[in-house]
Parts: structure tokens; sequence; C-alpha cells
């Protein structure tokens, strides 16, 4: 169904750029974002949000763009001022539009703070990015959609810098030097020191104890209500100098006196763009730094390139902790590089299955820098979700006050610039959008309005939803006029309406009106479901069994590692005693211990050091026992994790068994499940701690007969499943099973895992088989009992 959208909207699009007036000079500003927003995601290299989020983000970010020019025509009215004004053009269009781009953030916040709190400080940069970029295509590309004024056509339609380059989309340099940046930028600077603050807060909670602790919390303040006054000040500013030229030498009355000094400071602009690269550095070292905290939540596959964080000793903490990052920073980018494009190379199933392998280790590289963001992330749920949504609260409320102030800076300024009927701000350009609309006649609407259910079908949106979305932005548009008077004069426009509507026109708006926006009706349910996706796409958690089995799997290596160094205390201090007597600790293994023993005591060893000699011979020899148990059953217990996941049931008396007691042994088969439809029966190998599968070596089958194979081979497997008394006796207990195996109804298949850590359970190998006839009828024979 999808195909079948792209074939019929794609050739719908290239009749709509040959038959819409102006609409291809439109698109140029979408064109080119959609390719800096791919650039900016790529260079994102510590992200933990998927594309989709970035994408839908950017979509939000559009219509908030028009949400935010109604909210400033109204907050203007509240004040009695019209767009034309200086203070709308100067103060409102900075002091509403820099926060107003940061609403689906907040309510992002508010609505999904669980997830929202474990955000890398890179995702903060890349959502900031992606909401003000749409607010940048949605305001050039409306302003390109109208016919050019006079000073438009003077000056040409290209003014404006759109290229593949994500941080100059947007902008444009005036001759006098002055620069003004796509809102991505600007938006972006304030959600990076957002990011940013956010983990300085934390690093002050951490380090309770540290004198700089009252210092960092300012400075998490402090950045970002620093950046969005720069952010407001160079707005301000550019509008003040295209409106105002005079306005730095005072002329211009009631600008706030805090704005011309941080223009200045801000190089009239032209220090946006740099500082905000050096910000996003600084987001990929801390994502890099936390991620190295937390250990192993933040590594990928064994395989992979290893990731060695070394101890600087010497080097003060700040500096070691600097080049720390970039070292991590450096070995995780490289690290997730060889993981992905490896999958991608892979290329045995074909071309076809290598992309989707390696989008799908993509994803899964992607949700491990989300745990280990989370991993690192203080604080208990839900207490900690709900403090952060407090806290969001508290930063919107503020935003509502800095709009407040802005408005008070525009009454302030008041004044008359622009021409009556100018339509370059606020409620003209939904005037000037709805007569570009009014202006392709119903033929033309209708064919844009097809276009667009097909592509919003085509990108995965059900008819309903894309009925809603074209409905709303249809009825918006042949209502701009209307829209644009009710902005500018509410009560006269009111009054207006009800003195000259008939009763047909009334019935027809309240009907029109009634269809597109009514909670209950299709294209109702379908607009508030699209307005609550985002939020529902960035809260999605990670799995709960897998933080449950990772917990269990640290408590058996902190366990082996426990047994670990005391046997090599117990090492050390057997080798001190030995040397004593020109001894080795070689000489005190279980086979050669007792002789040693005797050998020193003949020799006239004390027997407090005799004594203390052969408990330390048995420690150690108990000791490295127990190491190797310990390993063995952490392997166990983490390829069963993975079995259970998929839904394989694992036999009774195939279960692990907790150390002490002894593992399966030699000939035997580590374990055995069957598939949740019980058409395969696995028989898995599990390898624990520094024991990896070799398939070079090989071992004898006694069984079979046949020549040695190697670990994870049919013929190996086969063999040890004669050998185990277990697996005669299962299939003697369910006949049915054994029947259904030899019928060739139920296959073989033989699993080998390793888990050298906790969380780092692999498959290194499987291979599915049949069983050879020596093997059913040695089996029926030792299920006879023969």
């Amino acid at each position: 169904m999808v195909w079948v959208c792209y074939l019929v909207a794609i050739p719908l699009l290239l009749l709509a750029l040959l038959v819409i007036p102006r609409l291809a000079i439109a698109m140029v500003p979408g064109l080119f974002a959609a390719m800096g927003l791919v650039i900016m995601t790529g260079l994102a290299r510590t992200r933990t949000v998927s594309w989709r989020a970035v994408g839908t983000m950017y979509g939000v970010g559009i219509w908030c763009a028009f949400a935010v020019a109604v909210a400033t025509g109204w907050v203007g009215e509240l004040g009695g001022l019209s767009p034309q004004d200086d203070g709308a053009s100067i103060a409102l269009a900075a002091f509403v539009e820099e926060p107003g781009k940061l609403i689906p953030l907040a309510v992002m916040a508010l609505v999904a703070p669980g997830r929202v709190r474990r955000l890398a400080a890179t995702d903060w940069a890349l959502l900031g990015y992606a909401a003000g970029l749409g607010f940048t295509v949605a305001e050039d590309s409306v302003r390109r959609l109208r016919e050019p004024g006079l000073l438009e056509a003077l000056l040409g339609e290209s003014r404006f810098s759109f290229s593949p380059n994500p941080w100059t989309l947007g902008s444009y340099a005036d001759w006098d030097g002055a620069m003004a940046v796509g809102h991505q930028v600007h938006t972006m600077i304030v959600t990076m020191a957002v990011g940013l603050g956010i983990a300085l807060w934390r690093v002050g909670s951490v380090r309770a104890g540290a004198s700089l602790r009252p210092v960092r919390r300012v400075a998490a303040v402090v950045l970002p209500v620093l950046a969005l006054a720069q952010a407001t000040a160079d707005h301000a500013g550019w509008n003040a100098h295209e409106y105002a030229p005079s306005w730095m030498d005072g002329d211009a009355e009631g600008i706030p006196w805090w704005v011309r000094p941080l223009w200045l400071v801000g190089g009239q602009g032209n220090l946006a763009i740099p500082v905000s690269v050096v910000l996003l550095g600084c987001c990929l070292l801390v994502d890099a730094y936390r991620r190295g905290g937390a250990r192993v939540r933040g590594l990928t596959l064994p395989e992979a390139p290893a990731v060695r964080l070394s101890v600087l000793p010497g080097v003060p903490g700040p500096l070691q902790a600097a080049l720390i990052a970039v070292m991590a920073l450096a070995q995780f980018t490289w690290s997730d590089l060889v993981v992905v494009c490896s999958a991608y190379g892979d290329r045995r199933p074909g071309v076809i299955a290598a992309m989707w392998q390696g989008r799908a280790t993509a994803v899964q590289v992607r949700g491990v820098r989300a745990d280990a963001m989370g991993a690192v992330t203080a604080g208990r749920e839900p207490g900690a979700r709900w403090r952060f949504r407090l806290g969001a609260l508290a930063v919107t409320t503020a935003g509502l006050l800095w709009i407040v102030y802005g408005l008070w800076a525009a009454m302030s300024i008041g004044g008359m610039l622009g021409l009556e009927g100018d339509s370059t701000f606020f409620a003209g350009l939904l005037e000037g959008l709805s007569q570009w609309w009014d202006g392709l006649g119903w033929p033309g609407q209708v064919f844009m309005i097809a276009m667009g259910v097909l592509l919003i079908m085509a990108s995965g949106g059900s008819f309903a939803l894309a009925m809603g979305a074209t409905g709303v932005a249809a009825w918006g548009l042949s209502h701009g006029r209307g829209l644009a008077a009710l902005l500018r004069d509410p009560r006269g426009a009111f009054m207006g309406y009800v003195t000259t509507v008939t009763p047909g026109q009334l019935c027809l708006d309240t009907l029109d009106f009634l269809l597109t926006f009514v909670p209950g009706s299709a294209l109702g349910r379908a607009t508030r479901w699209a307005l609550g996706a985002p939020a529902s796409a960035l809260a999605e958690a990670r799995a709960i069994r897998a933080s449950a089995d990772f917990v269990e799997q640290q408590m058996h290596f902190a366990a082996h590692a426990q047994a670990q160094a005391a046997t090599r205390a117990a090492e050390g201090r057997l080798e001190q005693l030995a040397s004593r007597y020109g001894c080795t600790t070689s000489d005190f293994t279980r086979e050669r211990v007792d002789k040693t023993l005797d050998r020193l005591r003949a020799s006239g060893v004390s027997k407090r050091e005799h004594d203390e000699l052969k408990d330390l011979a048995k420690a150690v020899s108990n000791g490295r026992s127990s190491v190797s148990r310990l390993a063995e059953y952490a392997g166990e217990r983490g390829g069963e994790q993975v079995l259970n996941r998929e839904g394989h049931h694992i036999p009774e008396a195939f279960h692990s068994v907790r150390p002490p007691a002894r593992g399966p042994g030699p000939g035997h088969v580590d374990g055995l499940a069957f598939s949740p439809r019980g058409d395969e029966v696995v028989i898995p190998e599990y390898k624990g701690g520094t024991s990896t599968y070799n398939p070079r070596k090989t071992y004898a089958l006694d069984e079979l007969g046949a020549p040695p194979a190697a670990q994870g081979t049919p013929d190996y497997v086969m063999d040890r499943m004669l050998q185990d008394e277990r697996v005669p006796r299962y299939f003697r207990d369910n006949p049915d099973l054994w029947e259904s195996v030899k019928n060739g109804r139920t296959s073989l298949r033989a699993d080998v895992f390793e888990t050298p850590g906790p969380g780092q359970t692999s498959r290194v190998h499987t291979t599915g088989f049949s069983p050879s006839p020596d093997f059913i009828a040695k089996m029926e024979q030792k299920i006879a009992g023969r």
C-alpha cells in the first residue's frame, strides 16, 4: 500500500510543480532542509533518539511556526499592538518566537519526563535543531509562495542562503556585516545549553562533597538563561537593525538595555554559528564521557573494537576528564561504526538481507547508547520523573514570564514603522498564504489535498490521519483572511461577522468547523493522534526483563571476581612461602602436594609453616575450581536468559545448577530447550568468562565412532546427546517428541553462547541439522535401555 501511494504521489508532485504557481520556489527551503537534517543527524554520533523522532520534531516545528505566529498576534493584541508596529516587529518577534520554538520540547518534557530526563546532550542539540529548522522552512516557504513585493523583486528571492550546510540554512548577511542565522541555529544553541546544564547539575549532585558544587549548580542554571538571552538579543538586534538602523545610537526607545551589549558581544549575529559548533563538540564529549562511565552497559559486542579508557596519573582532574572524553568519543565512534558496517558488509544471506541486518544493528547500537545514558542518570523512578516534570513546568512558567517581559518591551517601543497592508509579518503571513490558496481555485485545491493525503499515507500514516491533517491545513488556508483580521482586531472582526453573516453561511461555517475540529470525528481523532505521536515515540522504554537479567549477571560476575581475588591472594602467599624452601606453586598442585609436604617436613620445616602451606595449597586448589565453576555458571545463565527471552522452554532436568554444585561436565550437553512452537530442539553450548568458542579445536566422538569434531557441529552435538543419560531418559518420558524428531517434523539446532561479562551474552554460532540414521539407531537403543 505504501509503495502504491508513492507511485501515485510522486507523479502528482511533479505535475504540481509544473502547474501550481510558485510551488517549486517554495519547496527550495524544504529540500535543502532535509539534506541539512540528514547531515546534522549523521554528525550526532552519540545520539539516542531515532531518525523518526527527529523527523517528527521537524514536522511539529513546521506546524508550531504557524501556531506561534497566531499566538504572537494574540499577545500583541493584549498590548494594543498591530503587526506593523515597531514593538511587534522588534520585541515580540524575538521574545515570543525564541521561546515559542521550544514549545514541542517543553510538551515532550511534561508528557514523557522519564524518557526526556535520559536524553543525551546531543539529543537536545538534534531535537532543538529539528524544531528550529521546521520554523525556518515554514517561514521562508510561505514567504516564497506569495508574489514578491517591490523590495523583494529588487533584492531577489535568493537573498536567504539555502545549501546542504546545516548551519547556514536560511541565513542572511547584510551589506554592513550584520548576520541573521536560521532559526535552527539559535534554537539548537538554547537546547544544547539546556542539555549541558542538566549534565552540569548532575555532576554537582553526584559529587556532593566537592567544593565546586555550588559553582556547578549556578553555572547549570545560568548557561541556558544566557543562551536564550543571547538568541533573543540577536533576533531583536537584527530586526531593529533592519527597521531602525540608528537604534544603536539610542534613537529607538524602549529596547531593553541589555540587547545592545549582547548584540555586540555576539558579533552582530556572526558568532552564533561558531558558538553552536563549539557547543555541539562539547555535547559529543559529554555524552562519550558519560557512556564510558556506564561501563559494560555502554559496550556493544565482544567482537567490537575494544574501548579502553585509562586513568592518567598525575594529570589534574578537569584536564583528565577532558582527555578521557576525547578518547571515549574517538573509540566509541570507531567501535560503533565497525559493528554497523560489519553487519552491512555481511552479504552471505544476500544484499537485501544485509541491508536489513545493518539497519537493525544500527538501531541496536543506538539502543546501547540509550541504555548507557539511562544507567548514568541519577535518581530513582518514579520520584525522579516527577521532579523532572516539576522542573520542566518551572522552566515553562519562566518562558511565559519571558514573553510577558517581551510584551512590556514591545509596548515601550510602540510606534508605527511598516506601511499599511505590509504582509511580511505575523497576520500578514496568514493573509498572504490565504491569497495564494484562493488563487489556486477549487481544482488546484483538490489537487493539493489529494497529493497531501497520498504523501502522508506513503509516510506510514493512516487514511484518517492523512484526511485529518490535510483537512485542518485546508481549513486554515481557506480561512486565512478571517484569521488575519481576527488577529488585527478581534472585536471588530467578530462584530463584522455577526452583523453580515447570513443564516446559510453560518450553518456552512459551523458544519465546516465541526467536521474539522470536533473530538469524536475520524478527522479529529487523527489530529489528536498526530499530536501525541512525538511524545509516545520518545517515551518508549527499554525491555525490563533485560535489566533484571543484567542485575543477575552482575551478581554472578561479582561472585566470580571476589573468588578470583581471594584465590590470587592465596597464590601470592603460597608462592612467597614456597620460595623460602626452593619450591614453586606448581609443586603444590593436587597431584604433587602430598609429596612436596612430606619432603618439606623431612627437611625440618616447622609445623606451623607446614600447616599453613597445606592450608594455602588447599585454598588455591579449591579457589581455582570455584573460579572456573562460577565463570561456567555465569555462561550457563547468560545463555539460558537469551533462550528464555526468545520464548524457548528449558526442561527442569536441563536447568543449570548454582555453584558449588557441579555443572554437566565432559561428555554431556550443556542444556536443551524447545522452541515456542515446539518444532525445534535447541542444544546449546555455554561459554562464560574468558572461555571462548574455538571452531578449530576438535574432540573425540566415542559414541558415534566418527572423526573428531568441533563444538557446535552436528556430529559433536549428536555424540554428546548419546553420552548424556538425561537425553535418552527425556525422550523415553516424551515418546511423541522422539517420534517427531525421528520423522523430521522437529528439527535440531546447535547454538553456542558466549558471556564474557554482564550484559554481553551473544550467540556466536548456530547451525540447524537433521539426525543421522546412525544417531537414531543408537538413541533407540539408549531409550530402550540396552
